[in-house]
């Protein structure tokens, strides 16, 4: 066995001695002798009992490959400071104020195991469960600071009262990742779609394409045991399935309910307290814990004692090995009485006030909660560290969980609310400065903190305020759910005066067009406060339900209010939802007064892109009454204010409007030349949908020329986008411009399948435009004089082959010379 040893370690004995005749031996190694030299220390053993053979102790046989064994121990190293770190301390990753430990111990078995499975792809997705305290988080954090070394990228997401883990912060800390690490456009396009599904399959593929691990820490269950965000709840079905080169940590109370048997390569782990040994090792970690042992001031029995109090839960074995290094504490006495009994009253007080907050924070956010000075910040935060009743990351502090409830209880309510409102002025002035990275965490979360904080304080005008500046920012990134449940959670009965809230609910509702609900919603916001832009919503709500005079009279009152504030841009907008109302009842002649209107209040503004659209939509109106000259000078006048205020994106725009209007009064010149201008500018956007609208009205115009080898070129090109688009009605319309084409090159047949083709798309996307083609399809075939039967065959063959290549074979047909 030793022989085989030697193969990997520089040197392996085997002796047959007495363990206790061994210690000469030992210290001659550990003063720095040689193996040879130790053995000459020696002593010859005593003559033993009767029977028991010579007093000369066996010699021990060596095995090493080194060519020579010199000195084990440097005498001269063992004066100096030794690096040795028997207890391994880990700091919390940003952004978390959970799984740092001073002394991680006794997870050995779990590391060795889940470390490998999880860098080498056995497993994906990691369910770590296990009541509080027993060491989730800190596994968590140590399994990830492994796989950072293992090149995986980490992005921790936090749970705190004040903020749970949701969907939609999961998202958002992807996408601030990706953005972070110059992939701006992958960001988003993760964000682009609206729809949830769309997003969680983004998710995944991102994931699964790169070495990315989630740390999902905390994740909380319902009742049920089920995941409470139902997004949330959809995506962990998906991300268990398998990840590919991702990775996902969670910790959790217990298994979402969800899964309760895992894929293969998604596995639960179950965390339990520390054995006895390791838990007691810890503690002799604490050098003045060691020397009180050695001194026989604690037993071993004390020690295990406390192992037995906490049910070898880590829960606060910090602070229990540090009130244990202090030599006027009993082994059995309650360690956080025995710390926080050492601090001045005002240090105490500030601890408990500092307490409040479930996240690490600055000196300066310390200050905040406390009434402190920086300084003064600053030194109370040392001594707590000095007692383990506080952790710091960096320039962060945090008092740890397991200790907050207590010290928060001990102050008086009033004094409790007084410091979560500290701390939420001083989150909410962070974000707003700008100055969320400073706490290692997105200007939402710390927003969402600030929010808890002041519903803590139930001061529920300044919780509305903070959860509107939130709702503004998810409504823009679509994150409808969020809105509602957010806001939801402020109409209880002690903040039922709060309109705000119901407002933004109804303007979520209404932003995913359940006008039903938006409708109900904005009600009770105007019933409680009735400003002007409830009754704009409640109108908008009204009108999409087709109640039109009920619609009109709720945006009335909203315009006569904003007309009394002399709030223009509410105006405008006012009177674009009643113009809106005119054209559904068909009253064109109103509905262009209030564009008019609107476009003088935007020229008024100074708002150059507001008039333009203005006129846009102006002349839109004119184009409906046949006022083609009137239109024109409309578009060409919003085209000149979009040139000028360098908008190209929307000047483009305005020029394909220009366009489309010559086209259609026939004033085909023009309408080439402002096609050829707008197509650059198109490809150049990469707006594909625009290209191939161009390049269709440019097929029109060329055939109607007369140059129909460039029609058949503009209408392929074309139909070639259109169908990448997935765009239907658009790719039947180059069907049966191809078609058109065709039969007027006396290619009948062919221009008869390829119209037939394009009649088959609409009728699959049931859109009305098939009533339009169908009839002069079959006129078609009845000057080819297709019998019934023949038309049918026809028609098979036309599907048979746009199953195969999708119609091309028809097309290149009818364009072969």
């Amino acid at each position: 066995f030793c022989q085989r040893l030697s193969d990997k370690i520089p040197l392996a004995l085997a002796w047959d001695a007495p363990a206790a005749l061994l210690r000469p031996f030992y210290h001659a190694l550990a003063a720095g002798a040689d193996p040879e030299d130790a053995l000459h220390a020696q002593p010859e053993r005593t003559a033993g009992p009767p029977g028991t053979g010579s007093g000369l102790m066996p010699f021990p046989a060596l095995y090493s490959q080194a060519a020579g064994i010199g000195p084990m121990i440097d005498s001269q190293a063992r004066k100096s400071a030794s690096e040795f770190r028997a207890c391994l301390q880990i700091p919390a990753l940003p952004g978390l104020a959970e799984g740092g430990t001073e002394c991680f111990v006794g997870r050995r078995a779990e590391t060795t195991r889940l470390y490998p499975a999880l860098r080498d792809g056995g497993v994906h997705t990691l369910v770590i469960t296990g009541q509080d305290g027993s060491g989730k988080s800190s596994l968590a954090v140590y399994l990830c600071r492994l796989l950072a070394e293992a090149g995986y990228a980490i992005i921790p997401i936090y749970s705190s009262p004040n903020n749970p883990i949701t969907w939609t912060r999961l998202l958002e800390a992807v996408a601030s990742h990706l953005k972070a690490e110059g992939q701006e456009v992958l960001a988003k396009e993760l964000l682009g779609s609206k729809a949830p599904k769309d997003r969680m399959s983004g998710l995944v593929d991102v994931l699964r394409a790169r070495r990315l691990l989630l740390l999902l820490d905390g994740l909380k269950l319902d009742r049920g045991g089920r995941i409470s965000d139902p997004y949330l709840s959809q995506f962990y079905l998906m991300m268990i399935r398998g990840l590919g080169a991702g990775r996902a940590i969670i910790t959790s109370s217990s298994l979402p309910s969800e899964a309760l048997t895992l894929p293969a390569r998604a596995w639960q782990w179950k965390t339990e307290g520390l054995s006895q040994g390791a838990f007691v090792r810890r503690l002799l970690y604490m050098p003045a814990v060691a020397d009180r042992y050695r001194k026989g001031e604690i037993s071993f029995a004390a020690l295990a004692e406390n192992h037995r109090i906490a049910s070898g839960l880590p829960l606060r074995l910090d602070q229990t090995a540090r009130a244990l290094s202090l030599d006027d504490v009993a082994a059995g006495e309650e360690p956080i009485a025995a710390l926080t009994c050492r601090l001045e009253r005002d240090s105490l007080n500030a601890l408990c006030r500092a307490s409040v907050y479930d996240i690490a924070v600055s000196p300066t956010g310390i200050a905040a909660a406390c009434g402190l000075t920086i300084e003064q910040a600053e030194s109370s935060a040392r001594s707590w560290q000095a007692l383990s009743l506080a952790h710091s990351s960096g320039e962060l502090w945090t008092v740890p969980s397991a200790l907050r409830p207590a010290l928060v209880s001990c102050l008086p309510g009033e004094e409790i609310q007084s410091a979560h409102r500290e701390a939420a002025g001083f989150l909410k002035s962070l974000a707003e400065a700008g100055h969320s990275g400073e706490l290692g965490l997105s200007r939402l979360d710390v927003l969402l903190e600030a929010r808890g904080h002041y519903m803590a304080a139930e001061d529920w005008q300044a919780a509305a305020a903070t959860t509107g500046s939130i709702s503004s920012y998810l409504r823009r990134r679509g994150h409808y759910e969020e809105i509602i449940r957010l806001n939801g959670e402020l109409l209880a009965p002690e903040s039922h005066t709060l309109g705000g809230p119901a407002a933004w609910m109804g303007q979520a509702y209404l932003d995913q067009e359940d006008f039903r609900k938006a409708g109900q919603w904005y009600e009770r916001a105007v019933q409680v406060s009735p400003e002007p832009a409830n009754y704009h919503g409640l109108g908008l709500s009204l009108m999409h339900q087709e109640r039109y005079d009920q619609a009109k009279e709720s945006l009335q009152k909203a315009s006569d209010a904003y007309n009394e504030a002399g709030d223009l841009s509410g105006q405008a907008a006012v009177l674009s939802s009643l113009a809106a109302i005119d054209m559904k009842k068909g009253d064109t002649r109103e509905a262009l007064e209030k564009m008019e209107r609107i476009a003088g209040i935007m020229k008024q503004l100074g708002d150059l892109p507001g008039e333009a659209q203005a006129l846009q939509e102006t002349a839109r109106l004119e184009m409906m009454a046949s006022n083609f000259d009137s239109a024109r000078q409309r578009l060409n006048r919003s085209l000149e204010l979009l040139q000028s205020s360098g908008d190209s994106r929307s000047a483009a725009f305005a020029l394909f409007n220009l366009a489309s209007l010559d086209l259609e009064r026939g004033d085909f010149q023009n309408a080439a030349e402002e096609y050829a201008r707008a197509l650059p500018l198109f490809r150049a956007m990469g707006d594909q949908a625009g290209v191939a609208a161009i390049l269709h009205s440019q097929g029109l115009i060329q055939a109607q020329a007369g140059e129909k080898e460039l029609a058949v070129s503009s209408f392929k090109e074309a139909l070639a986008i259109n169908q990448e688009l997935g765009d239907r009605a658009a790719e039947a319309g180059s069907f049966f411009q191809l078609g058109a084409l065709a039969v007027q090159q006396d290619r009948m047949p062919e221009g008869l399948r390829l119209m037939a083709l394009a009649a088959v798309v609409l009728r699959s996307i049931k859109s009305d435009e098939v009533k339009s083609v169908e009839p002069l399809v079959e006129r078609l075939a009845s000057q080819l004089n297709y019998s019934q039967e023949q038309f049918m065959v026809m028609v098979q063959e036309v599907l048979q082959v746009y199953a195969k290549d999708r119609g091309w074979g028809l097309v290149e047909k009818s364009s072969e010379k």
